[in-house]
């Protein structure tokens, strides 16, 4: 028996002197060594963690690496518990698990970043390595926008947005330095898209590959080439439209804007202001900043957009977040053998699942699918056209390749087409540096856009590509003969027609109008009222009916002019050179086929003085006998839970106490002359300068004014009796209150009208008492007038 216990006191002695991981391994050593957590109860350590007999108080973690955590102080008050192994430490990103630093998040704005996440900021390039930011500067080089999955948008510095559906502005630029561009986009909640482009006079409007609308009119042959826009067939899945310092790919769900440096800090929109800093990307129109996404995609919604009112951003009770980030990492697994930084990427599909699981819907699986595949071709770190098995799960979705084509996800060059010059055979680099993936022609193919949309596209050899004729919008194969003109022939040879020159008999022919007969000079690509100003000859030229020398053609009049007399257009009516229209506040003239506007501010103030005097929006000067009752000063028409301004005087002796209440999108501010103002109930006791942020306004201090600044409306109160509520000229003809129109005209006198007063009273039982005139007081009244209307005067002269 004494033997066995002395075997025991060694072996016992042998197990408090055991290696952490031995104690972490062993239940039985655990229990023998008195391994407790703080309660005192047995437990094992979770994965990736041992245990320690002294667990230092200040650990290493991802955000502070390098903290020296076995000194003195930190194993001072040690306890026994569960410690990161050796090589990991503690990411707080990751609700504490232990992990290698290479794999640390990062944080910024309170937002976690994934390891290797790019992040832009202050001219700088940083990407996220070992819990840091390593930051270079970064060359202003070309940066895209994408609209993806059911409502998401990465703008062109990185920022991440999910938004409600409905039509927004991508892009617009702004200033004077180019031609007035402006990108569209529908967002709903089925993947599908309609993609519009407004450039200079011509806009387009694509609901589908195989649908493009150009100026009203369907395009029945691609490539399509103007001045200042080019549309073309990139591959089978994308249309690629190019301009000056752009181009945007578009597949009928994604769509990729790509902007050159030029138009730096020169656009607004959904994808922000392009300043290479994503912290400012919230920027709304009228080029103040918010931190409210919501209030930032509303600012850019296209006036005919619904108001969104569905419950549908609710997460449905049987959401299995884990579920949907398994099969997220499963399909970017599938396009990403090796790891691409498409972290934001898996957030928004993840996000998607919600309305349309993946492992249920397939179509969904497989635009995932393609929008993964093309982030990781971006990032250079795979071969994407060795992971492309995915595809054959999804040829109901996506064209299979047909006769001639292969596919690849960063095609060499985009389709060479049989109507391109052969010179322009193999220059498309677009689709290789942008990877718009596809199928595209093999060598010494080309795309015949001769063919079926509902047919798998295909490229065919040089010899058997057939003609468009564009007078007759027809199709000719190759060898086909047919008149062009009045007197040549062509033939059709390689998708080109080739003619002959020969010369007409000037007697018989009879231009329309004033245009004049040319045996060469024709254009192909005619200088006319809508392009001349960015015009570009294209060289390419034959016989029929010219404009004279100096002059081009008026498509509105079929008739020649000189470049400033030609005629404008504005809601379908037709408008001569110099004729003058009135848009909002500002007068249009008609000059060089375009409208030059003036700039004036076309936003309206109601001015008002103790509830008792009001100067309308519309210039007009009321006089109210108010008394103690409460008015509706302004309110948005059947919206008064977004706009809503209610004036009173207070009951106190002191007359001149004014009183008011304001709701704005639900939020209800109070205040008092000479008091503090009071928001949901919290008074404001210390305005300043520095604005106190709301969802959809701001407050701040202005001089003697409190200001309170919403996206449509500025109310400017002195904190005594002086309100100014100015609105832009989009709520023109929303609004209704004693600030409206009154029906007259006359903005020089002050006009009475207590029974329309009283249609905004918000107690239609509570009396005024009538004021008697006198003969003494008609007398002071009159002189008043006088020398009020003298002071209009005086200030206006």
């Amino acid at each position: 028996m004494h033997r066995i216990a002395e075997k025991l006191l060694a072996f016992i002695l042998i197990v408090q002197f055991s290696s952490t991981q031995q104690a972490e391994q062993s239940p039985l050593l655990r229990c023998l060594t008195g391994y407790r957590d703080r309660h005192g109860k047995l437990s094992d350590c979770p994965p990736n963690k041992v245990f320690s007999k002294c667990v230092t108080t200040c650990p290493k973690t991802c955000q502070n690496p390098y903290i020296k955590s076995n000194n003195e102080n930190c194993l001072r008050d040690c306890r026994s518990g569960c410690v990161c192994a050796n090589g990991t430490i503690i990411d707080e990103g990751r609700s504490g698990d232990c992990v290698p630093q290479d794999e640390c998040t990062c944080h910024h704005h309170g937002r976690v970043f994934m390891p290797n996440e790019i992040l832009l900021r202050n001219g700088k390039k940083c990407q996220c390595k070992n819990g840091g930011w390593d930051c270079v500067e970064q060359s202003m080089t070309s940066r895209t926008c994408s609209v993806v999955g059911l409502t998401h948008v990465e703008t062109f510095d990185g920022a991440l947005l999910t938004i409600k559906p409905g039509n927004y502005i991508l892009v617009k630029n702004i200033g004077k330095k180019s031609t007035h561009f402006q990108i569209e986009a529908a967002v709903k909640k089925n993947f599908k898209r309609q993609l519009k482009f407004t450039i200079g006079v011509n806009t387009v409007v694509l609901s589908d590959i195989h649908s493009i609308i150009l100026n009203n009119n369907k395009l029945e042959q691609l490539p399509f080439q103007s001045a200042d826009l080019t549309i073309r067939q990139a591959t089978s899945h994308f249309i690629l439209i190019e301009s000056k310092d752009m181009h945007i790919a578009y597949d009928g769900h994604s769509v990729y804007v790509t902007l050159e440096s030029a138009h730096r800090e020169h656009v607004r929109g959904l994808c922000g202001s392009f300043d290479y800093n994503q912290d400012n990307d919230l920027r709304l129109p009228n080029g103040k900043l918010t931190c409210n996404a919501h209030i930032f995609s509303e600012g850019y919604q296209v006036n005919d957009t619904k108001p969104n009112t569905s419950t549908e951003d609710d997460v449905p009770e049987n959401f299995d977040r884990s579920e949907a980030e398994k099969q997220c990492h499963r399909i970017k697994n599938n396009v990403c053998k090796s790891g691409a930084h498409v972290h934001g990427l898996i957030l928004s599909c993840v996000e998607d699942q919600r309305h349309t699981p993946i492992h249920k819907h397939n179509r969904a699986s497989c635009y995932w699918h393609s929008i993964f595949a093309h982030a990781c071709a971006l990032a250079c770190n795979d071969h994407p056209q060795k992971n492309t098995k995915w595809r054959g799960e999804c040829e109901a979705v996506f064209t299979q390749c047909g006769a001639g084509t292969v596919y690849e996800e960063c095609p060499h060059s985009c389709l060479n087409s049989c109507s391109d010059k052969a010179d322009k055979h193999g220059s498309h680099s677009t689709c290789k540096k942008e990877c718009i993936a596809g199928c595209v022609c093999e060598k010494h193919h080309y795309y015949d856009t001769h063919h079926s949309t509902h047919e798998p596209l295909k490229c065919v050899k040089g010899a058997e590509c057939s003609c468009f004729d564009e007078r007759e919008k027809s199709y000719h194969k190759s060898g086909t003969i047919i008149k062009r003109g009045h007197c040549s022939t062509c033939i059709c040879i390689r998708g080109q027609f080739h003619c002959n020159s020969d010369k007409c008999d000037k007697s018989n022919i009879v231009c329309p109008n004033n245009l004049i007969f040319t045996e060469t000079s024709l254009t192909a690509c005619p200088k006319t009222c809508s392009n001349h100003l960015e015009w570009q000859n294209c060289h390419k030229y034959r016989s029929g009916c010219d404009c004279p020398k100096d002059m081009i053609r008026d498509e509105n009049t079929n008739r020649c002019v000189y470049p400033k007399h030609c005629s404008c257009k504005m809601n379908d009516k037709l408008f001569s050179y110099g004729a003058k229209v009135t848009q909002d506040c500002n007068e249009c003239t008609c000059t060089s086929g375009q409208w030059s506007c003036s700039k004036l501010d076309c936003s309206h103030t109601c001015s008002i003085l103790k509830n008792k005097h009001y100067t309308t929006f519309h210039g007009q000067h009321l006089k109210l006998n108010s008394g103690s009752c409460e008015y509706i000063a302004a309110q948005l028409k059947n919206h008064k839970d977004k706009f809503t301004l209610i004036l009173s005087n207070s009951e106190s002796k002191n007359e001149h106490s004014l009183q008011g209440r304001m709701t704005i999108d639900g939020i209800n501010i109070s205040f008092e002359s000479d008091k503090s103002i009071y928001v949901n109930d919290k008074a404001l006791t210390t305005l300043t300068s520095s604005p106190a942020h709301y969802s959809s306004f701001t407050i701040h201090k202005a001089g003697l004014f409190v200001v309170i600044n919403g996206t449509h409306f500025i109310l400017r109160w002195d904190m005594g009796n002086r309100i100014y509520l100015t609105v832009d000229k989009k709520w023109k003809g929303k609004l209704d209150g004693v600030c409206s129109e009154h029906g007259s005209s006359n903005k020089d006198y002050v006009i009475q009208k207590p029974k329309h007063a009283d249609s905004w009273k918000i107690d239609s039982e509570c009396k005024v008492e009538e004021s008697k005139p006198t003969d003494d007081n008609e007398e002071k009244s009159k002189w008043a007038h006088e020398k009020c209307v003298a002071v209009f005067d005086d200030s206006s002269s």
